[in-house]
């Protein structure tokens, strides 16, 4: 067995993240383990195609984090399989207005106008596919400059 001496970097969970995640979060209080372990599940049932079960589950994961933005973002996505278009829009709308990673913000502005079209409410589909077309030649991160 080597012993290695010397200073180091690395804090490992002496570090500031990890003493976050410790801490209660929000105004209640986030259970990390709890909320991981949920949005994972939710993953996995949005994987095999048991939307009505993710449907639950991403609810479950927005209820121990209102403000999950990607949670917002999957039960839209999981309520557009589910053919409930009015409900994905709203969690869609809901994914980007506290987001602080807009990664999924381009495509949720294109889902939101096929569901608008699903609804064959086409004048509103066409708002939301243009700010997709306005927004395309944007790099990822000057999508945080519209936050």
């Amino acid at each position: 067995m080597q012993t290695v001496e010397g200073a180091t970097v690395d804090i490992g969970s002496r570090s500031e993240f990890f003493k976050n995640t410790q801490k209660p979060y929000g105004k209640q209080g986030k259970d990390y383990k709890r909320w991981a372990l949920t949005r994972e599940q939710a993953w996995q049932f949005m994987k095999t195609g048991n939307f009505p079960q993710a449907e639950t589950t991403w609810r479950n994961v927005l209820a121990l984090d209102p403000e999950d933005d990607l949670a917002h973002y999957n039960l839209g996505l999981t309520l557009v399989e589910l053919k409930r278009f009015e409900e994905a829009i709203a969690s869609f709308q809901a994914s980007f207005q506290q987001s602080k990673q807009l990664t999924f913000y381009p495509d949720a502005l294109f889902q939101i106008g096929q569901a608008f079209a699903k609804l064959q409410q086409w004048q509103q589909a066409i708002v939301y596919y243009q700010q997709v077309l306005d927004i395309q030649h944007l790099k990822e991160e000057d999508f945080y400059a519209l936050n």
